[in-house]
């Protein structure tokens, strides 16, 4: 406590001049944050490349998600305009499914690799991978004309 700690007098700004003040003072603190003081940081051309393919990789982003969304909004229109005239499909009445005609609604087929069946393995039906229903082929699972 008995020591007495001398402090050096305050810099007085309005001595030195601004433009040697300021502009030191940003310049070493910019030299030091952004090159880690040794001079050193991506050179300019590599920066200038590096941005100019940015643009351009937001730009085609920008683009693809634009025209993805209009072609969208686009179908979503004509088909409702189809639908509201079109005639309901004859053959599934209007549903756009139908019971399997492979299976007949079982989900499994009997199924033997040779000609001459000697063994005969139940399979699930290829055509409606055992749902038992499968898409009108008439009305392409739509079910109405257009």
């Amino acid at each position: 406590m008995g020591h007495s700690q001398e402090f050096p007098p305050p810099l007085k700004i309005s001595s030195l001049p601004i433009s040697l003040s300021l502009t030191g003072y940003l310049d070493s603190t910019f030299r030091l944050t952004m090159a880690g003081g040794r001079g050193g940081g991506v050179p300019q051309p590599l920066r200038v490349l590096a941005s100019a393919a940015a643009v351009l990789i937001g730009g085609f982003f920008t683009l693809s998600l634009a025209s993805t969304a209009t072609i969208g909004a686009i179908q979503a229109v004509t088909e409702a305009r189809r639908r509201k005239f079109a005639l309901p499909c004859g053959v599934c009445n209007g549903i756009g499914f139908y019971i399997c005609k492979l299976c007949k609604g079982n989900s499994t087929i009997e199924w033997s690799p040779t000609y001459d069946p000697q063994v005969i393995n139940p399979c699930l039906c290829p055509t409606c991978d055992g749902v038992r229903a499968q898409r009108c082929l008439n009305c392409l699972g739509k079910g109405y004309y257009y």
